[in-house]
């Protein structure tokens, strides 16, 4: 389903944000379901959603922390470092580790809230091998959430 009728922006119903279930979601999309994947920033969104996009088909990567909704604030980058088990060069599982050494992959949860409007959060899930952005899984998940009903904002 595309949103705002923009073949660019994909529409994904993502049952768990839970890096557990998120993560093999992201590895495998654009080899298993590239009709999900996004290949713009979906611009305008006011109500619930969420969407995968490919970082590699955006101009800059820093697009993904714009559109027009106006300014947002981090509230988190959450850091979390995992293990990961493939069959038949499928992501099947991941298992959470508690030390950098052990991880062969890190997710970053990256929490937002609208500035004039704080009710209402974005959150970037990312996959990482490294700190430098060339080292980071090109596939990230969106998710725009109202805290409550959702309500319009300008």
């Amino acid at each position: 389903r595309f949103f705002k009728n923009n073949d660019k922006c994909k529409l994904v119903k993502v049952d768990s944000l839970d890096n557990t279930e998120a993560a093999p979601f992201l590895k495998n999309a654009k080899e298993d379901r590239p009709d999900l994947v996004s290949i713009a920033v979906p611009m305008g969104v006011q109500e619930n959603a969420s969407f995968i996009v490919d970082l590699d088909s955006l101009l800059n990567y820093r697009d993904l922390f714009s559109d027009d909704n106006g300014s947002w604030k981090m509230t988190g980058a959450r850091l979390k470092f995992f293990r990961v088990q493939k069959e038949g060069g499928q992501v099947v599982s991941i298992g959470k580790v508690k030390r950098e050494g052990e991880a062969q992959e890190s997710i970053r949860r990256l929490s937002c809230i609208y500035k004039s409007c704080p009710f209402r959060h974005r959150t970037i899930v990312a996959i990482e091998y490294g700190k430098e952005i060339d080292k980071r899984f090109p596939i990230v998940l969106i998710n725009y959430r109202p805290e409550g009903s959702p309500q319009t904002f300008k």
